[in-house]
Parts: structure tokens; sequence; C-alpha cells
């Protein structure tokens, strides 16, 4: 593993840690609020997130975007699209539908779990000497960096702490399982999202616009 690839897995675990503090203090503070009345109402929302994601045998930034619809109290869909940069390796890129399951909607502190299907596209330089197994019995003779796009499903565990009834922020830790004939290439995503829900929510507790 080079200079640089240490390095962007440095810098990435410190922000995850980073993240993880701030949601962990959002989350107390969230807990804190004393419970009053609320009615919840379906909605739209926009979502951006950053963390890191880890495979073998490296781990990389994560950075995406979303957009959901709050369908019934406890079904929400939402459709996502995610890169995993590199210092020194190709951009890989996630396109999922997700469905998630609010377990105390209405509340101010909301945790959920969620899961969906999608598709995982990975670019390898086929000169590398880290090439994961799941790639390497598929690779192309004489192709130098080969695409490939295979089909996936994600679970994934969170909770939304709203800011403001428009406002949210949510860390999340997902799984995905990358499928592809007859074989799993497992990568976990450690992130934090902010959701911009653009229909005021009602919330129990005291809380800002």
């Amino acid at each position: 593993m080079g200079t640089r690839t240490s390095t962007l897995i440095l810098r990435v675990r410190a922000i995850a840690l980073a993240m993880l503090i701030v949601a962990v203090g959002l989350a107390t503070d969230a807990a804190a609020q004393t419970s009053g009345t609320a009615e919840w109402h379906r909605g739209t929302f926009l979502t951006g997130s950053v963390g890191a994601a880890a495979a073998s045998p490296d781990t990389r930034l994560f950075a995406g975007t979303g957009l959901g619809w709050e369908v019934v109290p406890r079904l929400t869909v939402e459709g996502r699209a995610a890169w995993l940069p590199s210092a020194d390796k190709p951009t890989d890129f996630v396109a999922l539908l997700n469905v998630a399951v609010p377990l105390l909607p209405g509340r101010r502190t909301g945790p959920f779990v969620s899961g969906g299907i999608g598709m995982y596209r990975a670019t390898i330089d086929s000169a590398s000497s880290e090439i994961p197994e799941f790639y390497a019995r598929r690779m192309p003779a004489g192709v130098a960096r080969p695409v490939f796009q295979d089909f996936m499903f994600s679970c994934s565990g969170g909770a939304d702490l709203f800011a403001t009834r428009h406002l949210a922020v949510r860390p999340e830790a997902s799984v995905l399982a990358v499928t592809a004939e007859g074989d799993r290439r497992w990568v976990a995503i450690y992130a934090v999202s902010l959701a911009y829900h653009f229909e005021a929510h009602g919330i129990r507790g005291a809380i800002g616009r």
C-alpha cells in the first residue's frame, strides 16, 4: 500500500471519527428534549452524504446524494447515488433504490432500518497488484481497465436527528453485498448525511423552524 493511500486512509478515519462524535452529541441532545404532540404527514427530502467505505484491500472516501419520499409513517422510498473516489485508483459508482422503515416516526430522534437493491460499477486497473479476487477471476485478457457492473443489495441502520423542522443529520452504517456468478464482495459504509425536508415536519419536542 503506497504512501498516498495510507495518508488517505488516515484522513478518512479522522473524518469518520469527527462525524461520529458530532452525531453522538446531537443524539444525546435530541434524546433530552421534552415530549409534546405532533402529526405525521408525507413529504419529500434531499440528502447529501460523506463518509468512508471499507472493502478489501483498501478504504475509500464516500460521497453520495439521494432523493426520498415519505409515503406512510413507517415506509420511506429513496433513490441514491454514491461515488467512492481514490487517490490512486479509478472511482467506483453505486446506484441504489432503497426502502426504509422508521421505527419511531414523528420523533426528533428517529431510528430506522433499511434495505435496497441496485448496481455497483467498478473500474479495475489490470496493472494493479491489489485486485480483489472477486474481480481478478473475471478479468478479460488484453483490457487495461475493464469495467464491471454488478448487481448488489444493501442493508443499513441509522437515525434521523432533526435540528429544525426541515433539517436533519443522519448518521448511518450500511453493508453492500455485490454479487456476480455466485460470488459476493462485501463493502461496509460509514456515513453522515444532511437531509433537507421540503415540507415542515411535525415533531414531538421543542424545536426551531
